[in-house]
């Protein structure tokens, strides 16, 4: 809600918002910077696991069975909570995984585009001078969103 209102204030209202504006836009990003990162985070590995090459390989090793058996037991014997892999529980079934990061990106892509819009244009917005803490802070947490993106698959032939 914050970060719809900012676009209606004028530069001097910018620089001299009050505390409560600065935390409801703080909010604001930084949930949109972590939708987005999650967002991303699930079009990367679905690139990655359709990725000619890994699939190439993938199939050249026997399939993904080894991997499955080996993320079901971690997951049976309750290895993966508390442990920083627990992520890869996830590749207990992979054709699972793959529809569901599909379902994931089929469904929040319009989100994602509406999120991205929104941080370019409180960017732009709060493109000024300003040495108010509130306005450096703000513009530092958006400049941040710009460093969360994953590498590019690119297969080279």
């Amino acid at each position: 809600e914050a970060s719809r209102n900012v676009h209606e204030m004028s530069m001097h209202d910018l620089k001299n918002m009050d505390k409560s504006v600065y935390e409801d836009l703080l909010m604001d990003i930084s949930e949109a910077r972590s939708f987005l990162c999650g967002a991303r985070a699930c079009k990367f590995v679905l690139e990655l696991l359709r990725c000619p090459g890994v699939e190439e390989h993938i199939d050249r090793v026997g399939g993904w069975a080894s991997v499955e058996a080996i993320a079901s037991t971690f997951h049976d014997l309750n290895l993966h909570e508390g442990s920083e892999n627990e992520h890869f529980v996830q590749l207990r079934e992979v054709r699972d995984l793959v529809f569901m990061l599909e379902d994931v990106d089929r469904r929040f892509e319009s989100t994602v585009e509406q999120c991205q819009f929104c941080i370019r244009r409180l960017r732009r917005k709060f493109n000024i001078k300003s040495n108010r803490p509130y306005v450096r802070n703000l513009k530092a947490h958006l400049a941040g969103e710009k460093g969360e993106y994953f590498p590019v698959v690119v297969v080279m032939q």
